[in-house]
């Protein structure tokens, strides 16, 4: 027993000593293919995916190479075998083209030829993962060396065939793949890994048989590092991006979450291939919540979810209202998903459970919400099988194992998981809709020519709290404030467009007009607030730049209470600048209701502020009720002309209006209804 104690402390000691003497080096094909039987090749210039690390790439497609102290590092880099069309077993060789820039754009090395032998040249994955020997105590290839002279963003550029000039739009197959690289940062001597990154690889397997285990590591726009496992995927030829929203970014969670067919891409977070380096890129904070959340409003359905975190995140949230903890999809639950601001915000809840019957004043709700640091849509588009499916874990900060999600419900024989899984998920293999390849004899797989899009989260707080459903003529009440999109057209000519944003808002208790926080400043122009009567209630003034033509400005801002938490509403204002004001630029609604609870009780024409309106509104009878020569939205159904002239108001029915631009002299002539 003490022999075999002694022996294992020798191994022990001999795994320590090898791990000290062995130079961690390279960075590239070794994270790529973790094994030399496994192929995982860069591809350029693909046709069908992107122009990836190329002459034409945009700044997303880039393969970046990160700089912080060019006084104190290098960049030593070379490449394997180029072979035309992305296929390593083809006998044709095509010769390519490299250059590097530096932050600014500038060419510092090439365009010189991809070499083929000699320095620069990689023969094989051994040399490839044994890195350059220039580094102290790697035995790999002899590389390319670069000292920069800035600090910043490097990156790498290839190209097909000449040093200087892409191929033409026309030509579809100049692609390309190369088989091994490395580029490895040195700083004093030492590598440092997680500078190499890009916010959309392309890359190669050679086959739908060929399994890929290459690892993510994921830097989200809030600083959080997880770490994403292809874990086995079959996807052949395939791009990768990363993102807070998933395919698309149109603010709708739900809808840019779910995978699609065709190609998608929305890039935004850094990928690399190692931890990205702390030094250039540091942990983030996870989001919290400053106050405890609280639910106000009453039993009229205009609820608010009073949430204020201290930076951007996602929240995901649910009531429980079925008597089971947890939330149960297609029962009376109520789940909510949204990214929230950094300050005050307000979910609003309608009053009606996940069955759409009323929730009745006086129950006792239970509210569980998740705040998300972190969160990563990984899209992956083209992959054809994924047997085995993916994994994912955070890396900074550490966290507890992080569940996994996906939505292909938009495609045929696709299943969902929105309740999340802890490893190997998202598989998908072939379906009874996918035609034979006739190449390879088998089903083209499920995720041929889609966008699939898996989710998840780097770093969750859970909250929690309870809440009574309080009726409306409960004095303690409070009313969140409402705040309602305002929208403007004007000409090119315009000097100035005053804005006086609170005209559609609601004032409930403790409101104050004053308190407007401006997130979101307009790009074709400037803004200053300004009194009206000698008061600051929140107006300002918009002053649109010289040599404007077609443009569109918006401004996000939100408007608080007093309450502790402070209850809030997000508001939009959206300004068009256009050459010259047509009457079809006016937003006309089909009706309003002025019953005196503070919301549609006037007759708003959109986009009428910097127009001269004039309005005429008949009955059905065809006899004129209202009238004004300079409209300003401020009809609230009260008659002043006809029978019922001197205020009284209208009876609820049909009218038929006249809204003139008096500028143009044009007219439009449309039916609204009344309703109180």
């Amino acid at each position: 027993m003490k022999r075999a104690t002694n022996l294992l402390k020798q191994l022990l000691a001999l795994v320590v000593l090898l791990n000290v003497v062995q130079p961690v080096v390279a960075e590239g094909t070794k994270q790529l293919i973790p094994r030399p039987d496994l192929q995982v090749n860069l591809e350029i210039l693909n046709p069908t995916l992107t122009k990836f690390a190329s002459y034409l790439a945009n700044p997303n497609e880039r393969l970046y190479i990160s700089i912080a102290d060019p006084g104190r590092e290098k960049i030593h880099f070379g490449f394997g075998q180029v072979f035309s069309d992305n296929f390593v077993d083809s006998s044709s060789f095509l010769q390519g083209y490299f250059r590097i820039k530096d932050p600014n754009g500038n060419v510092v090395i090439g365009p010189e030829p991809i070499p083929r032998r000699g320095r620069g040249y990689i023969r094989n994955y051994e040399e490839a993962v044994a890195g350059p020997r220039a580094l102290a105590g790697a035995t790999g290839y002899d590389g390319f060396v670069y000292q920069p002279l800035l600090s910043g963003d490097y990156y790498i550029e290839f190209n097909p065939d000449n040093p200087t000039t892409p191929p033409p739009a026309n030509v579809f197959n100049r692609n390309f793949a190369i088989r091994h690289f490395d580029i490895t940062v040195e700083r004093d001597g030492q590598t440092r890994d997680g500078r190499l990154w890009s916010k959309n690889w392309d890359m190669n397997a050679n086959s739908i048989n060929n399994p890929v285990y290459t690892k993510f590591y994921i830097y989200s726009s809030d600083s959080i590092v997880t770490l994403f496992d292809m874990n086995g995927c079959r996807p052949f030829g395939f791009s990768v991006t990363c993102n807070r929203t998933g395919l698309t970014n149109t603010g709708d969670v739900e809808f840019d979450r779910r995978s699609r067919d065709y190609k998608y891409y929305y890039p935004e977070y850094k990928i690399f291939l190692n931890d990205p380096d702390p030094l250039l890129f540091p942990s983030g904070i996870p989001a919290k919540l400053n106050v405890q959340p609280r639910l106000a409003g009453c039993d009229a359905g205009r609820y608010c979810i009073s949430l204020v975190p201290d930076k951007l995140c996602y929240c995901d949230m649910y009531i429980e209202l079925n008597g089971q903890p947890g939330y149960q999809a297609n029962t009376r639950d109520v789940r909510f998903n949204r990214f929230l601001l950094s300050g005050p915000n307000c979910v609003n809840w309608n009053g009606l459970d996940g069955l759409g019957n009323k929730v009745r004043a006086g129950t006792q709700i239970q509210v569980q919400l998740d705040v998300i640091a972190g969160l990563s849509n990984y899209s992956i588009y083209d992959a054809e099988f994924n047997p085995i499916g993916f994994k994912s874990r955070s890396v900074r900060p550490s966290a507890l194992p992080n569940k996994m999600y996906f939505d292909d419900s938009n495609i045929p024989f696709g299943n969902t998981n929105l309740d999340g899984c802890d490893s190997n998920c998202h598989t998908w293999l072939a379906t009874p809709a996918d035609i034979v390849d006739p190449m390879v004899g088998s089903p083209y797989g499920f995720g041929n020519v889609r966008s699939l899009n898996t989710w998840w989260s780097g770093y969750t707080r859970n909250y929690a709290f309870t809440a009574r459903i309080t009726d409306c003529d409960d004095p303690d009440n409070i009313v969140p404030p409402r705040a309602r999109v305002d929208s403007f057209v004007i000409a090119n000519t315009t000097k100035f467009l005053d804005i006086y944003p609170h005209r559609n808002n609601t004032f409930p208790k403790g409101y104050d007009p004053r308190t407007i926080t401006i997130i979101k400043f307009p790009k074709h122009g400037t803004i200053a607030q300004r009194a009206t009567n000698g008061a600051n209630n929140g107006d300002f003034t918009y002053i649109p730049k010289a040599g404007l033509t077609n443009e569109r400005d918006t401004i996000l801002y939100y408007v608080c209470d007093f309450n502790n938490p402070p209850l809030c509403a997000l508001d939009t204002i959206i300004i068009r600048i256009v050459p010259f004001l047509r009457i079809g630029d006016i937003r006309i609604p089909d009706g309003f209701s002025p019953n005196g609870d503070e919301f549609n009780n006037t007759f708003r024409i959109g986009d009428i502020e910097a127009m001269k309106i004039e309005l005429s509104v008949y009955n059905r009878w065809g006899s004129l009720v209202y009238k004004d020569e300079e409209y300003k939205n401020n009809w609230d159904g009260h008659a002043n002309e006809g029978l019922v002239a001197g205020g009284g108001p209208v009876p609820d029915g049909t009218y038929f209006i006249v809204v003139k631009l008096k500028d143009t002299n044009e007219s439009v002539v449309k039916y609204i209804t009344i309703r109180r």
